[in-house]
């Protein structure tokens, strides 16, 4: 808990008093995390002019950049470790309810997108969709373990990687 409380700048006390555990305080960062990330791809509109791999590798950078913007790597390394720790908490099934619902919210975009560009929308694509989010989780992870990996390299490996995996997985979805 200490080292949360220097990441939002309170006493160690304070933040005990207020969410009674490292778990709920864990709980309340990743559902402000969530919220903003809702709004900002919401928002989101790719370029129709743009590859679809970059329409879709910018929308899941937007991922990557709100949750960085909200909580620090530090911070995130708390809450996967806690899903490590404790997989059968509420604080685990209420993260597993968010993360399917920024699936939910990445299928949604990906359908949005193939109408816009009047692609042939795949009947797997809520399949697809799971194998760049998951993809996308990985890499997420990797960024928050590694403090020397910076956001570019990041959204770089992202780009190469789910261009490759749209053309590999469905090769309709290249463009």
């Amino acid at each position: 808990m200490a080292a949360i409380a220097a990441d939002v700048g309170v006493s160690t006390l304070t933040v005990f008093n207020y969410f009674g555990s490292k778990d709920l305080l864990l709980l309340a960062l990743v559902l402000k995390v969530h919220h903003a990330t809702q709004a900002s791809v919401s928002n989101f509109e790719a370029d129709p002019s743009s590859p679809l791999a970059d329409a879709v590798c910018d929308f899941l950078a937007l991922y990557t950049e709100t949750s960085l913007a909200f909580v620090s790597r530090r911070t995130w390394r708390h809450v996967e470790s806690t899903r490590i720790r404790m997989p059968d908490s509420e604080f685990v099934r209420e993260y597993d309810t968010l993360a399917e619902q920024m699936l939910d919210d990445f299928h949604a975009f990906l359908l949005r997108t193939f109408e816009q560009r009047k692609l042939t929308v795949l009947a797997q694509l809520r399949d697809v969709a799971a194998i760049l989010f998951n993809h996308w989780s990985a890499l997420f992870i990797e960024l928050i373990r590694n403090e020397e990996l910076s956001l570019d390299a990041h959204v770089g490996r992202l780009r190469t990687e789910v261009a490759a995996l749209m053309t590999w997985k469905a090769g309709a979805v290249a463009n």
